[in-house]
């Protein structure tokens, strides 16, 4: 092969890469089988939202102390995360999924604490560090120093539609 045609095959395998890679920019790679064994329909979803809504509302009525409540363990009906933050968890070496721990801040208000898991189970306590982290389909991740992920945005009171 001569070389002018050698140049020009280079550069027309790396254009074809180039443009198939865009194609999946976005989509962040998973095993199907795997996600729907705990995938569940919309109105499922729904109904165990309304189920928590409407106990916590009998709840605020059945104690005594109306403060507590908004004072000491104050529920958010949801709490938001951005996916680079998951993604984030997920690059950690081992993880296979993410368990998220409840909490409670300084001004009472639950929380949710994100912190990836391996295979069996365990939690993975590693320091992300101030540095790029490279997931594919998702913008560079610039983690502060940290083991867990919290920080969302609570969503009271929004409900599922």
């Amino acid at each position: 092969m001569k070389p002018k045609n050698l140049l020009e095959l280079v550069f027309s395998l790396f254009l074809v890469a180039f443009v198939l890679s865009g194609c999946y920019r976005n989509k962040i790679p998973f095993n199907k089988e795997r996600a729907m064994q705990e995938i569940i329909p919309i109105e499922q979803a729904r109904s165990l939202q309304k189920n928590f809504i409407a106990s916590h509302e009998r709840l605020t009525r059945v104690i005594a102390d109306s403060t507590f409540l908004k004072n000491h363990f104050n529920l958010p009906n949801a709490e938001t995360f951005n996916r680079d933050m998951i993604a984030a968890l997920l690059n950690q070496d081992g993880a296979d999924g993410i368990r998220i721990y409840y909490g409670e801040d300084a001004q009472g208000q639950i929380r949710l604490a994100l912190l990836p898991v391996d295979a069996k189970g365990n939690d993975i306590v590693n320091t992300i560090v101030s540095a790029a982290i490279k997931v594919p389909g998702i913008s560079n991740v610039y983690a502060q120093t940290g083991q867990a992920g919290e920080n969302g945005q609570i969503c009271p009171p929004c409900e599922m539609r």
